[in-house]
């Protein structure tokens, strides 16, 4: 051994037993060690996430897929073969083979969606149908995005498949029982709407008749009798208007009219109905109009007559002894023609119990059974005001204390007119006689309501010529001169509303075609008029016919055709 290498070797032991290469040496040793326990933690790790990974996607019913556009391969992960209750060896692995589990009904659908989604670099999303291979059909939600190279050419997608069977069935099977219930509500309508119609024509001759016993000679209990007849008969009548209103207000058939009128003549209007009954029973009724309130207001007139004929008249029967007191002022200023207006109506009847205060709102309901006993109606007064002022996006509110009274406070937003816009009020007169000699057309099919409008026209000194549905009156009105024409809606071989249509357009003769046309109908309700008036009617009468709404439209449609 050479002098060199002994001396290398003893400068190697002398550098290995000093302590800098010790402390190296446990360095490298721990480091390597340390690499050792990451290399470990993490390959438990990564298996840990993955495992909580596929968990998530397990529980949440989720799975992701990624597709390969170029080699036309789709990888699905475990979840989406759980889903679809398939196994890996039975999918190929292609689109193709994923759209076989969709139904031939919504395949071309989703393969559109896709493509379109592609064509226009937008995400995919939707929901569709998957059978498995026992035939089971589950809903799944898709979304996917899609990945495209410099070029704008499509490479790949990413997405997920979530399992949305039980929300699905769920939406549907509530959207089911929403249909059915819509039709059972509209069922119930129209039954109640041909039921209110086939009670107004025979209510209509009864009505009628009795008028007629009016114009004979009777002894003062007859008089009676038949007086209380027509109350009953003009009761009845009105409640079946009240069931019509609220079967249009439960389907939302109603549309609101927006017509100008004069506002302080028909909350007067309405006040002075009830002024004879609140006399009757000796309680004083007051009306107060604010001032500020133009005279001259946009809305539907026809709906706030309504609204406030059941309120006051409430407010009337129920009350049997102090006062009953109509407060109308605005609320705020007008602007850009808007205001508001509030109704307070207070009363010092009975008040209503707060038990069953909640209730009152609902239909066929009343404060109490003995007041039902006492008043009488049907209850259904507050239920359509309810619905009523909800429509006109107004408020109803009730404040009552019982042996004390009520305090109604009803707000409703108006509009207000032109300034320059005149509204005269129809003059308040006593009907002429129409003058004798004069013929009038009345169609109707109900022999007993042919008798009895018949003989009420006849007594008024006309000419009465009878036709029994729409066709015969065409004939008549082309073979004969009629001042004025009264026309059934409802009727077989043809209705009044063809038989009208056919003489405005001259199928009854040119010369006829300006004939006024008198609706009078079993069809009670104010979106009836404005149809029978816009199909060229000239004005209409609801059954049951009153004497005094057939004077006045023979006052002024026989005075117009004597005059023009």
């Amino acid at each position: 051994m050479t002098d060199i290498t002994v001396k290398f070797m003893n400068d190697l032991t002398v550098f290995v037993e000093s302590p800098l290469f010790v402390a190296a040496l446990t360095a490298l040793i721990c480091l390597w060690i340390h690499l050792l326990w990451r290399k470990a933690t993490r390959r438990t790790y990564d298996a840990d996430a993955d495992k909580q990974y596929k968990d998530a996607q397990r529980l949440a019913h989720i799975g992701h897929w990624e597709y390969s556009i170029h080699d036309n391969h789709l990888i699905w992960s475990d979840e989406v073969y759980r889903i679809f209750a398939i196994e890996k060896h039975e999918f190929d692995n292609t689109l193709d083979s994923f759209f076989d589990l969709i139904p031939p009904d919504d395949r071309h659908a989703i393969r559109t969606q896709y493509a379109h989604a592609i064509q226009n670099h937008e995400d995919y999303e939707g929901i569709h149908r998957i059978i498995r291979k026992n035939g089971e059909t589950i809903y799944v939600r898709e979304h996917c995005q899609t990945f495209f190279d410099k070029r704008g050419n499509a490479t790949r997608s990413l997405g997920t498949i979530q399992d949305v069977t039980e929300q699905e069935v769920t939406k549907n099977e509530l959207r089911q029982a929403k249909y059915k219930a819509e039709a059972a509500t509209r069922t119930k309508s129209a039954f109640l709407a041909t039921m209110s119609h086939e009670i107004r024509t025979p209510l209509n001759g009864i009505l009628g008749m009795l008028q007629l016993l009016t114009t004979t000679p009777l002894d003062q209990e007859q008089d009676e009798y038949v007086s209380l007849a027509i109350t009953s008969s003009e009761r009845l009548s009105d409640l079946l208007c009240d069931i019509l209103e609220l079967t249009e207000l439960e389907t939302d058939r109603i549309k609101l009219g927006r017509e100008l009128f004069n506002f302080h003549n028909t909350v007067s209007d309405i006040v002075d109905i009830f002024s004879n009954k609140a006399a009757q029973k000796g309680i004083l009724l007051q009306l107060h109009i604010s001032s500020d309130i133009p005279t001259l207001l946009m809305g539907d007139e026809v709906r706030l007559r309504h609204v406030l004929f059941n309120l006051i008249g409430n407010a009337v029967k129920f009350t049997d002894q102090g006062s009953v007191s109509i407060n109308v002022v605005m609320l705020s200023g007008i602007f850009e023609g808007k205001m508001t207006v509030l109704f307070t109506i207070i009363d010092t009847g009975p008040g209503i119990p707060d038990d069953i205060l909640h209730m009152i709102h609902e239909s066929f309901t009343q404060a109490t059974d003995v007041s039902v006993r006492k008043h009488g109606g049907a209850g259904l007064g507050l239920s359509i005001v309810q619905g009523l002022t909800k429509l006109m996006c107004g408020s109803l509110t009730i404040s009552t204390e019982e042996e004390v009274g009520t305090k109604i406070f009803l707000s409703l937003p108006l509009e207000s007119a032109d300034a320059d816009i005149s509204y005269p009020r129809p003059p308040q007169q006593e009907c002429k006689c129409p003058s004798a000699g004069r013929k009038v057309l009345l169609v109707e099919d109900d022999a007993i309501n042919q008798t009895a409008i018949g003989t009420l026209l006849r007594k008024q000194g006309l000419h009465v010529d009878i036709a029994k549905n729409g066709r015969e009156a065409l004939s008549k009105v082309r073979n004969d001169n009629h001042q004025l024409i009264f026309m059934d809606i409802q009727m077989p071989v043809m209705d009044g509303m063809q038989a009208t249509q056919a003489i405005r357009e001259g199928g009854a003769g040119i010369d006829k075609t300006d004939i006024p046309i008198i609706a009078m109908t079993a069809y009670g309700m104010a979106d009836d008029r404005k149809r029978f008036i816009q199909a060229g009617m000239n004005d209409y009468l609801a059954k049951p016919v009153s004497l005094e709404g057939l004077l006045k439209v023979l006052d002024r449609e026989i005075g117009q055709t004597v005059t023009g």
